[in-house]
């Protein structure tokens, strides 16, 4: 990602790249290259062992999920959240992290201003 990066803006420097294939190789970078990165990153120190001894993790991350979602729809059900808003309802339910809580209110708060 970041040859390609490096690549494109020598290209874009000396005028053999227009602002469109920028553009385009941003979207390429986003959404290929940088998953790809990240998953290899984490990856990387995973072992058939690791698995074995911390499978509950796993089935304990979804079962919360599971839970979560369930409990968003059948909140936003009973409270009479908006059509508009109500996927954002359930993923703040969904995914119970303070952190990020939020990012999820301020993009469902963009969205519905955007919305004529």
């Amino acid at each position: 990602a970041v040859l390609l990066y490096l690549w494109s803006t020598g290209l874009a420097w000396k005028g053999y790249v227009d602002q469109p294939l920028l553009g385009k190789l941003s979207k390429l970078v986003k959404t290929m290259f940088l998953p790809s990165l990240i998953f290899s990153s984490v990856a990387g120190g995973m072992s058939a062992q690791f698995v074995r001894e911390n499978w509950m993790l796993a089935v304990f991350g979804m079962l919360v999920l599971l839970v979560g979602f369930i409990s968003g729809h059948l909140l936003a059900t009973a409270v009479g959240v908006p059509a508009s808003l109500r996927p954002w309802y359930i993923l703040a339910v969904a995914f119970p992290n303070m952190i990020a809580l939020p990012l999820v209110l301020v993009e469902a708060l963009c969205h519905e201003q955007e919305a004529p």
